[in-house]
């Protein structure tokens, strides 16, 4: 059998009455319960309970047909103790022995002894009552800068309880309080769980407290050696508070090596999760499942600060890249992070923000100094094959270069245009003077045809810098960098931005290719682009439209090869939140929406 608890409703208000809302009794609705249904046995109608609101429900132990019933009294708002008995849909007993200083009931538990319950109130108040004299037998109180709501109570039901009789409280603060029954006096206090306590529970005969966080998603498990020191933790848990916003495998070249055991290799089967920490997921092992670390003693800094320990963490990831050529010397995980300048190097050996932070030499990592301006904020980035260079997209357009090893800024793209500085050094663009002493040949001894062939060569360099300044001008973004891709030999650079404009660079000279831009359309418009993806053994680009259509992208031909168009039911108020081609032959291209 199943106990259900439906909550009171608010009542209608009349025109007479006061602006106050009025709350009904709640009701207890009975379930019988198999393998693949649920029943009513009272035909859809519970049983009403006399101005009671109704929050919990407990089973005592040894009481045939009866539940109690926890919550707050509609009138007084106090708290509420009903015993029912569901077969024959009556209520038994209105326990009184409660103070009327407590706030309502929030949780129920049976002890190990028989007629005696602990109850657990709004207020942080915790009750342990006689059930069948309605006797008071004493009280637990919190005492702390703010009363926490009691979520869950268990007791300890070991050999070693008798000595030393434990009860466990959980709070909505996430603080889990272990109280000696025996001495009546706190034992110890711990907080596993940032967002509070959902469940706990003493496993049966053994010295274990799991427990399950509210909002933390997260199970811990601690063991208590003996009946006076603090517990322990065993075991552990936990994945993303929120849900992830990346999703990428760590071993993108591995080859799948089968296994003696299960046919599969669990090096080859991990998955990077992102949010604002970073998980390493196994599809084959859930034992190798880990949190890829943001610096040591994060939990004591944010004690020192006064602080949670979710505001020491980086923001929302962005965007990631992996590359494991040389993961043994140095990391290959670079990641971007939500309206931050700075680029972060993980090592997935150490499993940890162990290498140096991706960023300009004037820009500060003190969070006290002026930031960066938002024009530098990071937008996509790639790996080189070699996992020496890592570039940066940002949403003013340029595009930075760094090393990965050492995190040295190596340039940019486009690179600040500097033939102005030149001619000033070396004198007037276009002199004769200039190119004789570069030549090492004296004025006079030109003959005066030699004269106009120097002329002739100085105009035609002049028009060659005026039209390399003017295709510079042209080919640089001017809006938010929405993809990058290299090719395998590390010689090409493609960039989209948001307005579609494509652009090719010459990865050493950082100068633009000589067809750039290439500029994306769509029914004889501009078409812009909000993703991008690229698979380096087929030299193709994917880009998302924003109207919800896919290019392909030939980087060796410089042109669209193929247009995929989605069902009219599918564009419609849809946007491409990720791309992937399909391993190892590109075939298939799957996309999510």
């Amino acid at each position: 059998l199943v106990g259900v608890l439906l909550g009171g409703e608010v009542a209608e208000e009349d025109e007479d009455s006061s602006d106050e809302d009025v709350t009904k009794p709640s009701q207890v609705l009975i379930l019988a319960a198999n393998r693949t249904s649920l029943q009513s046995l009272s035909d859809g109608t519970g049983i009403p309970l006399s101005d009671t609101d109704g929050e919990v429900l407990c089973h005592p132990s040894a009481y045939l047909n009866k539940i109690l019933v926890g919550g707050r009294q509609i009138e007084t708002d106090g708290p509420a103790l009903t015993l029912v008995n569901i077969r024959s849909r009556q209520i038994i007993h209105e326990f009184a022995c409660l103070p009327s200083d407590s706030d309502s009931v929030t949780s129920l538990i049976q002890s190990p002894a028989m007629d005696t319950v602990a109850v657990g109130t709004r207020n942080g108040n915790i009750h342990l009552v006689n059930t069948k004299h309605d006797v008071l037998l004493f009280s637990l109180r919190h005492v702390s800068k703010s009363s926490a709501t009691i979520t869950s109570l268990s007791f300890r039901t070991d050999v070693s309880s008798s000595s030393h009789p434990l009860l466990a409280a959980g709070c909505v603060d996430g603080t889990i309080t272990v109280w000696n029954l025996q001495t009546r006096r706190l034992q110890t206090t711990f907080s596993p769980h940032a967002g509070g306590v959902s469940c706990l529970a003493f496993l049966p005969r053994e010295p274990i407290l799991l427990s399950i966080g509210t909002t933390s998603n997260s199970i811990t498990m601690h063991i208590f050696d003996n009946g006076t020191s603090p517990p322990r933790l065993l075991r552990s848990r936990s994945g993303h508070a929120h849900p992830p916003t990346l999703l990428r495998y760590l071993r993108t070249n591995a080859v799948l090596c089968p296994d003696i055991l299960d046919g599969t290799d669990p090096r080859t089967c991990q998955i990077l999760s992102c949010e604002r920490e970073m998980r390493v997921v196994s599809s084959a092992r859930s034992v190798l499942d880990r949190t890829m670390g943001q610096g040591p003693g994060l939990e004591k800094k944010a004690k020192l600060l006064g602080v949670e320990r979710e505001e020491l963490l980086l923001p929302r990831v962005v965007g990631l890249d992996v590359c494991e050529t040389r993961s043994r010397d140095w990391g290959d995980i670079v990641t971007i992070h939500s309206n931050h300048a700075h680029a972060y190097v993980w090592s997935s050996r150490s499993s940890s923000q162990s290498g140096p932070v991706l960023r300009q030499t004037d820009w500060s990592v003190n969070t006290f100094n002026l930031p960066p301006p938002p024009s530098t904020h990071a937008t996509c980035l790639v790996i080189t094959r070699c996992g020496n260079f890592c570039l940066v997209g940002t949403k003013g357009g340029v595009i930075y270069k760094y090393n990965v090893q050492s995190g040295i800024p190596r340039g940019c793209y486009p690179q600040p245009w500097l033939g102005e500085e030149k001619a000033k050094k070396g004198g007037q663009m276009g002199s004769v003077g200039r190119t004789m002493r570069a030549l090492g040949v004296e004025e006079g001894a030109v003959e005066s045809g030699d004269m106009n062939q120097l002329e002739k060569d100085n105009k035609g360099h002049a028009v060659k810098m005026e039209m390399d300044r003017k295709r510079r001008v042209k080919a640089k973004h001017d809006v938010k960098v929405v993809g990058l891709a290299l090719d395998a030999l590390n010689r090409t650079v493609i960039s989209v931005d948001q307005s579609g404009k494509i652009l090719l660079w010459n990865f050493l000279t950082h100068t633009p290719h000589k067809k750039s831009p290439i500029q994306l359309t769509e029914n004889s418009a501009p078409a812009g682009v909000s993703h991008m993806t690229h698979m380096t053994d087929v030299n193709l680009c994917a880009m998302a439209l924003h109207s919800g259509t896919i290019l392909l992208f030939d980087t060796t031909a410089l042109r669209v090869v193929r247009r995929l168009h989605h069902a009219p039911a599918l564009t419609q108020n849809t946007q491409v939140t990720d791309m992937a081609f399909g391993k190892p032959d590109g075939r298939r291209f799957y996309v999510l929406m």
